[in-house]
Formats: structure tokens, sequence, C-alpha cells
């Protein structure tokens, strides 16, 4: 009888463990809270919130929210971007985008040493679906524990064990030991991603002071001085990244590979070999989709070209891939699929600058003369009006309308008061003009352009006008000094 019993308990305990086992599917998504912290030091919020998220998002098997679709979220819910995102409020982000689950953790200060806890949560109910916890005995331990407490929690949230082990960098490794160079890095991204690259600089050279192994910084550093033209800058903080690859998880050591190929050697051959293995670990993951898509555009290859925004789109439908489909099917000659995906995102609601271009562009090519009139005639008075007469003055050169299409430049450049902005006016002038033998046009326009403050690019647009307009002497000069 006893042995009788004995094994009818087990037998339930096994179906209670079958029942309530947690399987999660590849499009299955999870919204993390923030850290509840309850040790009164405030340097646990970003650098804890950081570094679960890198955690977390080292493995295919986890399909975390985007930050972009988490903010997004919360504006439907009227709460602003710098809303604590508690476990309530991420319960509400979750069953607002249909997602699977909430993963909360949290920090306590119990005596001598800081407890840890990270639990995944129901989204309707709140019911504690898997959870686990730790003490840890000191502050420099904390990051290591917490990336060890999380790889348990996958465990329990069905990943593989053969993936856990594949994707198992230590988070301290990772990210950072240093609290406060995870802290202050966090700080200086949000800076960047608020699109003010100058201040993020400062930042993230403090959080270098802290940790010179932080290799995430050194990216950040790159993306920063990718934004503001400074490119020699901007290729040595990707090289130093590149070489800190091994401190990197393995989804971030193949970004940076990716970005060292493109931006700092520019093998574009060794770049789609490396965007073909990460989608192979990370086959769901839209940035990798879509830098696939740039590159093989960039190889000449426009039609696959397309196919990759096509499925960036797919995976994530949102105003950018939108626009983003439509511009590598018209470039690819697949109008009937641009068109569809215009279609789509206007079904959609989505508006964007880009995506009126794209209309505008797909109206111009099948000489829809009616729309294009409307289009333009709708953005005269528009915030986007100087863009649009570009657009316009470009439309008249392609149908040999020159003198036209400098007068409407001429206009434009009244109009806008970026001197950057004013500057590639004068090169594409000067270029357009000196491939349509425009000679007198062509230079007038050169010289205007040789008085401004150029980048590189619009200094390599002006030698190649300059070569075409026969001043190769002066184009020799300029194309030497863009290449010094």
């Amino acid at each position: 009888m006893a042995a009788l019993l004995a094994v009818g308990a087990l037998s339930v305990w096994r179906y209670e463990v079958y029942r309530h086992r947690i399987t999660l599917a590849p499009t299955d998504t999870i919204v993390l809270a923030d850290v509840d912290n309850r040790t009164g030091d405030p340097v646990f919020d970003d650098a804890l919130n950081t570094a679960l998220r890198y955690e977390m998002r080292q493995t295919p098997y986890l399909n975390l929210l985007g930050l972009d679709k988490m903010y997004a979220t919360m504006g439907q819910l009227k709460l602003a971007p710098t809303t604590k995102i508690t476990p309530e409020i991420a319960r509400q982000i979750c069953r607002k985008t249909n997602s699977k689950m909430v993963i909360s953790d949290s920090i306590a200060d119990v005596g001598n040493r800081y407890h840890l806890e990270i639990r995944a949560l129901d989204c309707g109910s709140g019911a504690t679906l898997a959870e686990e916890a730790t003490d840890v005995s000191a502050r420099n331990q904390v990051v290591h524990e917490l990336g060890a407490t999380a790889m348990r929690l996958r465990r329990k949230l069905g990943e593989p064990a053969e993936s856990v082990a594949q994707f198992n960098q230590p988070l301290e490794k990772a990210t950072s030991a240093s609290l406060e160079a995870l802290q202050i890095g966090t700080e200086g991204t949000k800076l960047l991603l608020a699109g003010n690259p100058q201040a993020a600089l400062p930042l993230y050279q403090r959080g270098i002071e802290l940790d010179p192994d932080l290799a995430l910084t050194y990216e950040g550093i790159g993306v920063a001085n990718g934004a503001l033209r400074h490119y020699d800058l901007m290729k040595a903080s990707y090289t130093r990244a590149y070489q800190l690859r091994d401190r990197m998880t393995e989804k971030d050591r193949l970004n940076v590979d990716y970005l060292y190929y493109v931006e700092v050697t520019g093998e574009l051959d060794k770049a789609y070999v490396v965007l073909v293995r990460s989608l192979e670990l990370f086959p769901r993951d839209v940035f990798f989709h879509n830098n696939l898509a740039y590159t093989l555009a960039k190889l000449g290859q426009v039609k696959r070209a397309a196919d990759a925004a096509d499925e960036t789109a797919r995976l994530e439908p949102s105003p950018l891939y939108f626009w983003l489909a439509a511009l590598f099917n018209i470039n690819a000659s697949r109008f009937n699929d641009a068109r569809s995906w215009l279609a789509q995102a206007e079904a959609l609601k989505f508006d964007s600058l880009e995506l009126r271009l794209q209309r505008l562009r797909l109206a111009f090519i099948e000489d829809d003369r009616g729309a294009v009139e409307r289009i333009f005639d709708g953005e005269a008075d528009g915030p986007n009006r100087v863009r649009f007469l570009r657009e316009r003055s470009q439309f008249e050169s392609q149908q040999g309308h020159f003198d036209s299409a400098d007068r409407l430049q001429l206009q434009e450049a009244k109009l806008s008061s970026d001197p950057e902005d004013i500057s590639w006016i004068l090169v594409i002038s000067a270029l357009r003009n000196a491939e349509a033998g425009r000679a007198i046009q062509a230079r007038k326009t050169e010289d205007e352009a040789l008085q401004s403050k150029l980048d590189r690019r619009r200094r390599m647009v002006l030698a190649f006008s300059l070569a075409r307009s026969g001043r190769t002497a002066e184009a020799e000069r300029l194309a030497g000094e863009s290449n010094s």
C-alpha cells in the first residue's frame, strides 16, 4: 500500500510539473520590468536594468519586447517615457502588446549581503510562473550573480540545455562588474537614443575610465562619433570594440564584427558572411535582417536586398521598416510590391516623411503626374517643404529641365537654415550640371561649394564634379585631401 501511494504521489507530481511547465514559441515576446531597488543606492537602478536586458537578449530562445515598442506602448497608455516600469505597468504593456509574460527583478539590502530575486509573471493574473533568488555577499559580485540567477531562470522558462550552454557569456564579462560604469554608460545611451550624441560622449568616456575593457561602451562611442560625422574617431572606437569582442555576448560580438567590416575595413563580403551567421543563430532579429538588406544593396544584389527588407517589415511592422521595404522594392524595380507595402502602411495609419517620399517616387516612376502634383501641392507649405523642393528639383533634372531644377534648388537653399544642408545642395547641383555638360553653371556652383565647409562625403562628390567638368587638377587635390 505504501509503495502504491508513493507511485501515485509521484504520478500526481509529474502531472503537475507537466501541466505547469513553461514553453515559449519563437514569436512569444517578453516584457522586462525595471528593477525594484530596495537598497537605497540609486546606482542599482540603471545598472541592473541594463545588465538584465543584456543577459536575457543574449539567447535566441527569448524574444524581448524592444525598447522602441515599450516606449510607444507607454505613450498609448498615456505614461511619460520616464515612468518607472513597475511589474504592474509592465503587465499593462504586456497585455497591450499581446506579449507572453513579464520578467521582474528586485534587490534588497539584508544586513551584510544583498538579496536578489527574478520572477516570471503571468500578464493577466500576475501569478508567478517561475522564480529564482540568491544572496550576494559583496557589491562587486552583484552583476555576476544577477547573470547566474537569470541563467537558472532561463532553464525554468524552457530554454534547452544546449542553448543555455552555448549562450552563456558571464554577465560581468559581457557588460562590466562595475555598477558605476554600467550606470553612466546607460545614461550615455539614453542621450544617444534621444538624438544628443554630443552629450553622450563625455558620459561614455567616463564609463571607459571606470572600466577600460567595457567593449559595449566603445561601440556606443563609435555610434555617437558616426552621428557627429567624426569618422576617424568612429573607426578607432569600432576597432577597439572589435579587439574586445571576446568580452561580449555572441549577439553583440556578431554586431561589432559587422560594424568593423562595414565601417572600418570596407570588406562587405566579410560583413555578408557575418550576417548570414547572425541570422542562423538569431533568425528573428530585425536588426540583422535590416543590415542584410543594406549590405546586399551595396553588393549590387538589389532583389535579394528587397527580399531581406520584406522579411524585416513582416517581423516588425512599423513606419520605419515599411518605408524601407518600399524603398528597396522600388530600387529592385518591384513596383507592385512597393505599392503593396505603401498600401499596408496607409491601412495601418503609419505616416512619416520617408513613407511620403516613397509614394512620391513611385508616382514619378509610374508617370502618374496627377499624384505627383497632388503630393507636391500638399507639402508646399508644410514642415517638409524644403525636402520636397529638393525632390522636385531632382525630378526636373531627370526630365532634362535643368534651368527649372536650378531655380528650385536655389529656392530650397534660401529656405534652409542648415549650413550642411546648403553645402549638400551646392555639391549636388554642381555634379548635376557637370554631368549634363553645363560647364559654366557647374563651375559657378563648384566655386561656391569650395568656399563652404564640407565633410568627407561632400568633398568626394565635389571632386567628382570637378573632374567631370574638366578641372582635373583641382579634383585630384580635393580627392587627395579627402583620403588623407
